[in-house]
């Protein structure tokens, strides 16, 4: 059996990197309940609604990007390795066309949304242009 390909985990490393992952999530979820109250006393109980609200509908757009980054960047290093200059750049044009269509479809749809989000939400018309 060939032991040249077997994958050697050293559990030193595993700990350690266990360790410092619990850890930032731990760093990270105290610094948002430290700097939440102070926020929502800075800008606003409604003006934290609108930027949470922003920033969810931004997570669910990164939901659609439905691997489209890792793919291209496996076709861009395996074109780039054979050193097919014609490849990479078919990869980079067609990944800039589905962005591109991606983004004003979604910017066309949040537009033509708009009013009707505001209404949902029941967002004070002095708001709106806060989200604009």
């Amino acid at each position: 059996m060939d032991t040249d390909n077997k994958i050697n985990f050293q559990p030193k490393g595993l700990i350690s990197s266990g360790v410092w992952n619990v850890s930032s999530l731990i760093v990270f979820a105290v610094v948002g309940f430290v700097t939440l109250p102070i926020v929502v006393g800075e800008i606003g109980a409604q003006d934290y609604g609108i930027y949470v609200l922003l920033l969810m509908i931004g997570g669910f757009v990164g939901l659609l990007d439905l691997g489209l980054g890792e793919a291209t960047l496996k076709y861009l290093s395996q074109y780039y390795a054979c050193n097919d200059i014609k490849g990479v750049n078919r990869v980079i044009g067609s990944t800039l066309t589905i962005n591109a269509i991606a983004g004003i479809l979604g910017c066309s749809v949040i537009i033509f949304c708009s009013s009707w989000i505001i209404s949902i939400f029941k967002i004070d018309p002095e708001k709106t242009e806060l989200i604009a």
